[in-house]
């Protein structure tokens, strides 16, 4: 009778080595084997061990189907004599649903490898559906140490040597790049994400709340946007379940903007509109978006009133009785972008915030110089 089986140790205790030993006496015997992963240690796409050994592997995506991926392979005239899922904890438990489906319909044996709960003792999803559907759950023998020499149980934190069962579970990404250079921006948004999530991983976070920019996708004759754009793709590409929170342009940016924008004595913008939010009302979204459950996909926030940028500006200049003179310029740009009109607005579904701009004007005292 065919089984899913789940192999389920701490970490370093020969599960990945285990999969591959399954994997190598299979092959040698002339079966073929679909190997799933996710997130291993060598690269997408790899299954491998701390000891060296490595395989290919298929890269899991969130949202994929295993039962209908295997079925199209197994219609294109693939083979699969048996199924090896590594990282299984990573896997949504809709993912373990199929991989029992493939063992019931398709009669072919499920190899599952994962830890079981993270530093909290909490269960992750994928593991708990694992032991709720598997035929069987084999505990591995190969003993991992804890740092006390005795025999581990349990995956940790440790923070200044001492065991911690309470921690960030939650990540507010609100990381910037210190350079608006296209490739600097680049580097620093890819490094910065990369190394984050590799944390939150090792850490067992359960949500990555982002800050992003309304209207980035239009943006992309600028560096600085390309490069929020690859921001969140690496987000949406990772296991941790994520929200992405983008904000219209703050009104504490709008000085900024004006000087951005200065020849001389002049300050040219595009007439295009803009509906910018108090940072504040931006802060509140985020706080939001990290207590509430993930949404895995994006929220927009803006203000409550919509403008024309050069307008605006305009009338912050006056304000603090700046002599530049506001120019309309269809022709200027943003961040080396040329805007149409609705470049910087959030769509229709957009929550707003309360902040209204006269009284964030009057507020509000303008950064010191």
């Amino acid at each position: 009778m065919p089984e899913l089986v789940f192999f389920s140790g701490t970490m370093d205790c020969g599960k990945s080595t285990l999969a591959l030993q399954i994997e190598h006496n299979r092959s040698a015997r002339g079966l073929a084997g679909m190997i799933f992963t996710r997130d291993d240690r060598a690269g997408e796409g790899k299954l491998s061990s701390r000891l060296g050994l490595v395989t290919d592997a298929v890269e899991v995506e969130d949202g994929q189907d295993l039962y209908a991926y295997l079925v199209d392979h197994l219609s294109q005239g693939g083979r699969a004599d048996y199924v090896i899922a590594d990282e299984a904890q990573f896997l949504a438990p809709g993912q373990i649903d199929q991989l029992a489906r493939v063992v019931d319909d398709l009669g072919l044996d499920v190899y599952a490898f994962g830890i079981t709960t993270d530093f909290r003792t909490k269960l992750f999803p994928g593991s708990q559906r694992l032991i709720e559907l598997a035929d069987r759950v084999e505990v591995l023998q190969v003993e991992a140490l804890c740092w006390c020499g005795a025999r581990a149980t349990h995956n940790a934190r440790t923070i200044g040597g001492a065991m911690v069962v309470e921690g960030a579970q939650v990540v507010v990404d609100l990381a910037n790049s210190p350079s608006f250079d296209d490739q600097a921006a680049m580097d620093f948004f890819q490094t910065a994400g990369k190394n984050l999530i590799e944390a939150e991983k090792a850490a067992g976070v359960q949500l990555h709340v982002a800050l992003s920019v309304v209207g980035t996708e239009h943006l992309q004759d600028s560096g600085y946007f390309r490069a929020k754009l690859a921001q969140e793709t690496l987000i949406k590409n990772a296991p941790i379940p994520y929200t992405l929170v983008r904000a219209t342009q703050f009104m504490e940016f709008l000085r900024g903007i004006a000087q951005l924008a200065t020849e001389g004595n002049t300050v040219r913008l595009s007439h295009a509109f803009i509906q910018p939010m108090a940072a504040e009302d931006v802060a509140t979204a985020v706080v939001e978006a990290a207590l509430a459950p993930p949404v895995n996909g994006t929220i927009e926030v803006g203000g409550p009133e919509k403008f024309h940028l050069d307008e605006l500006v305009a009338r912050v200049l006056e304000y603090d009785k700046d002599p530049r003179k506001v120019v309309t310029d269809p022709d200027a740009r943003y961040s080396g972008v040329k805007l149409s009109e609705n470049s910087l607005i959030p769509g229709k579904d957009a929550k707003l915030g309360s902040t209204k701009f006269d009284w964030w004007l009057e507020h509000v005292a303008p950064p010191k110089k």
